[in-house]
């Protein structure tokens, strides 16, 4: 019973994603992905090759055939020229969803859980890139996602079966998006980053927080536990505990954004309950990067 029930939330989350990207599908395309530096794949290349943007135009050569003629840029003139276009690649992205039990968590049974919101977004910008005819590749198999009907739930299987830690980086060029809440001491992400750098390797950190451990809400008596367990002392009165919590749990986002910076990756932080459309309208444009 427990498997089915996985099973239905698992397709309903996919069905969600399909709905947003489907919403947001047209502003991740428009885009192209024109920055280099973060996602090196389907823009310009500045050069001549296959492609459906203008690139330039040029004399005409015998061995081009009369059907490559542009007929209209001839005609101002007394010679015959070419239209030559961009060449494009298709971009490849690599996606990883933290599985940890950690990650796994909610503070009300009526939010996502952290790695539910995390999904959400990752298939959903999945399901955009497909259409844009980009390559998304789950951090598991290393085979590229298919794509079809139903590209989104077979995805949505192998981000939920991702290993504990980012794999090393893979050996085809691309973007990483790696989802988590980074909770982890900064030395082990620093240490994570520090190998995909050394393979020139970029991509986009998303960092996801329950609204309680953003805003420690509490007050009076109460006994914290971890995730899995784990229980702490019994506090009389929260609301002392709360300026000293919020000053660390900014210094740890902090950290993990100037890593991120050190490492040639951006950086973006998300809450589980806000909108899930403005979260991934935020990761499409640092998708697309600076214009």
């Amino acid at each position: 019973m427990k498997h089915a029930t996985a099973t239905s939330a698992l397709a309903q989350a996919a069905g969600e994603a399909r709905l947003l990207a489907r919403r947001l599908g047209p502003l991740v395309a428009q885009a192209r992905f024109a920055a280099a530096a973060l996602v090196p794949g389907n823009h310009g290349r500045r050069r001549v090759g296959m492609g459906e943007n203008f690139w330039q135009f040029r004399p005409y050569r015998p061995e081009d055939g009369s059907r490559r003629i542009d007929w209209r840029r001839s005609a101002r003139g007394d010679r015959f020229f070419v239209r030559e276009r961009e060449l494009e690649n298709a971009q490849n992205f690599f996606l990883w969803l933290d599985p940890r039990p950690d990650f796994d968590w909610h503070s009300s049974p009526g939010l996502p859980t952290k790695r539910e919101r995390g999904a959400l977004l990752l298939l959903a910008l999945a399901g955009a890139l497909h259409r844009g005819g980009e390559r998304v590749t789950p951090l598991l198999s290393g085979n590229a996602s298919p794509g079809g009907a139903f590209a989104l739930d077979q995805l949505a299987i192998h981000l939920f079966s991702a290993p504990p830690e980012p794999p090393f980086p893979q050996n085809g060029r691309g973007a990483y998006i790696l989802v988590s809440d980074f909770y982890e001491d900064p030395s082990v992400w620093r240490s994570r980053l520090k190998a995909f750098q050394a393979r020139n390797r970029k991509g986009i950190l998303v960092a996801i927080a329950d609204p309680t451990e953003v805003d420690f809400p509490f007050a009076g008596r109460l006994r914290f536990s971890a995730p899995g367990g784990g229980e702490k002392p019994l506090v009389e009165r929260a609301e002392t505990l709360a300026p000293a919590y919020r000053a660390a749990f900014a210094e740890r986002r902090a950290a993990i954004r100037a890593i991120a910076g050190e490492t040639g990756f951006e950086f973006a932080a998300m809450r589980a309950d806000e909108p899930a459309a403005p979260a991934l309208a935020r990761i499409a444009a640092l998708v697309r990067g600076p214009r």
